[in-house]
């Protein structure tokens, strides 16, 4: 305070004690922080939008998912425009139309999925929650969590797949069954026609297309078995080479003449350690496949190459001890949806198609210890590269003793279908096999004893008792008599577990006479040979 003539003469002092608002500065700094570090660390992308949908806050996780920086996001004139701007399909997606931007004009909190778009042009799949932010009565913006549910997606698709697969396999054996009974009742009395030199023309041309439709029921319900019942592959070393060489002139009346097959393999035997059944079914397949692909002219070409030829394919290199086997073709190609879904089960894009063959391939390669991938695009054909384990040599084949004569006189047929009991006595008959037909399990036994056959064709599924414990009363009073087993069912492999003699054959329906004559081969003369 001054006096008049300007002097300080008394000072006036104020204090205010800080305490509280330093305190409530202290809090506020270390809860702004808090919020940061959450933001920071939230695996979830967070973004708030204000009334004109841009973006004022923005944490990593929104941007890392995104692959736009935070600075890009909250530049964007529109956060819609930058990451929600397509639908799934890639059809423009109008912000009158946006979920998330709703909530800005009716305040509703909303949870659902939706597919955003990455920078790089990439959609993937979101789980989110949107929900207002309210200053006072107003809706100021709204703020956005969502999370990246691909792997989710994947593991549910795999579930879904698995559940189907399962379902399938529940239903298969019955429908097996019954399918191939019905084939079996067929395919008998369709050879005898085509066997009977006196038919004219005509029924000899309607008897071939009667046995080419059972065959394909035939790979209809092996393809379900085998994909439902996987059999274990009989790894053995084979020479590739020499195995395709051998497997040409099958695959080239499978596809005609209209397609031409190549072959490219080394100058050196290549062997490959692999079940060579299970194998001819894959490749099979996919040259089919390729076939169908080319509905004109085109070629097909067969390759096989070792780790180290320095060459790049869509998977990578060759991995050391591994061999490639791949079927090339010149058709119309594949899209990138159709090739997302080609080895899963039930889906084809042909009309007549089971959508189980790629499926099998698949499962077959991997049971085998190796991979099957796949290069297309449309109009470039395409490439399916199968790897194998590399066996380190091939033993050398051995010839199989068979005698001319197959000494078979009298064969007990044991099963309840008649039409498929006389079928099958029918074609055994023009061989000059006698035949008695039962129809139950419990009267197998005794004509067994009064028949004295040389084998006995056994169904597995009897009305009155099923096959295992026929073969057992049988076993009880003829200890070595040969039994083939005959089944429309896919339990070979179970009953397999349980017996092993060389006196023992299993068929699955339908089948065929030379077939059905060298199962009984097998199990009369074979061991017989091995005795002398």
């Amino acid at each position: 305070i001054r006096d008049g003539g300007g002097r300080a003469v008394r000072v006036i002092c104020t204090m205010l004690d800080m305490t509280e608002r330093e305190a409530a500065e202290s809090t506020i700094r270390r809860l702004s922080h808090q919020s940061e570090l959450i933001l920071k660390y939230a695996a979830e992308g967070i973004v708030a939008i204000d009334r004109r949908g841009k973006a004022f806050l923005v944490n990593p996780a929104a941007a890392t998912m995104t692959g736009f920086s935070i600075r890009e996001l909250q530049a964007a004139t529109n956060i819609h425009d930058a990451i929600h701007h397509s639908r799934p399909d890639g059809s423009p997606y109008p912000a009158a139309d946006c979920p998330i931007l709703q909530t800005l004009n009716d305040g509703v909190q909303r949870v659902s999925q939706e597919v955003f778009w990455r920078k790089s042009g990439e959609p993937f799949p979101v789980e989110y929650s949107v929900s207002p932010i309210y200053e006072g009565d107003e809706i100021a913006g709204v703020v956005e969590m969502f999370q990246d549910i691909t792997e989710r997606k994947r593991l549910e698709k795999s579930l879904e797949q698995a559940n189907r697969v399962s379902s399938l396999g529940r239903v298969a054996a019955t429908i097996a069954h019954e399918f191939n009974n019905v084939l079996m009742g067929i395919q008998p009395f369709a050879e005898v026609i085509r066997r009977n030199k006196a038919a004219d023309e005509k029924m000899q041309k309607a008897a071939e297309q009667i046995i080419g439709s059972v065959n394909r029921g035939k790979r209809v319900t092996q393809s379900i078995l085998r994909f439902t019942q996987p059999a274990d592959p009989s790894l053995q070393p084979v020479n590739l080479s020499d195995w395709l060489h051998q497997l040409l002139p099958e695959l080239r009346a499978l596809i005609g003449q209209r397609i031409v097959i190549d072959i490219d393999v080394p100058d050196h035997p290549v062997a490959a350690l692999c079940d060579s059944v299970q194998l001819q079914q894959v490749v099979t397949n996919l040259v089919i496949n390729a076939r169908d692909a080319m509905p004109g002219a085109g070629t097909i070409t067969l390759t096989i190459a070792e780790s180290g030829n320095g060459q790049h394919y869509p998977f990578g290199n060759i991995p050391p001890k591994m061999i490639l086997l791949s079927v090339r073709d010149t058709g119309t190609g594949m899209s990138a949806a159709v090739l997302q879904n080609i080895f899963e089960p039930l889906f084809t894009t042909k009309r007549s198609g089971t959508g189980l063959g790629l499926a099998v391939a698949q499962q077959v390669i991997t049971l085998h210890g190796g991979s099957i991938h796949v290069q297309s695009a449309p109009g470039a054909g395409t490439t399916f590269f199968i790897l194998l384990q590399a066996a380190p040599s091939v033993a050398a084949p051995q010839e199989k003793r068979r005698e001319s004569g197959v000494q078979i006189h009298r064969v007990l047929l044991v099963e309840d279908e008649s039409a498929v009991g006389e079928g099958i006595a029918a074609l055994l008959k023009a061989e000059g096999i006698e035949v008695r037909l039962v129809q139950r399990g419990s009267e197998a036994q005794a004509a067994a004893i009064s028949f004295a056959p040389d084998a006995v064709v056994l169904d597995v599924g009897l009305p009155d008792m099923n096959g295992w414990d026929v073969y057992l009363a049988l076993r009880k009073t003829s200890p070595g008599l040969p039994i083939v087993f005959s089944s429309g069912h896919g339990d070979q492999a179970a009953l397999e577990l349980q017996i092993d003699s060389p006196r023992v054959a299993f068929l699955r329906k339908p089948y065929d006479v030379d077939t059905l004559i060298d199962a009984l081969h097998k199990v009369i003369v074979e061991p017989e040979q091995v005795t002398e």
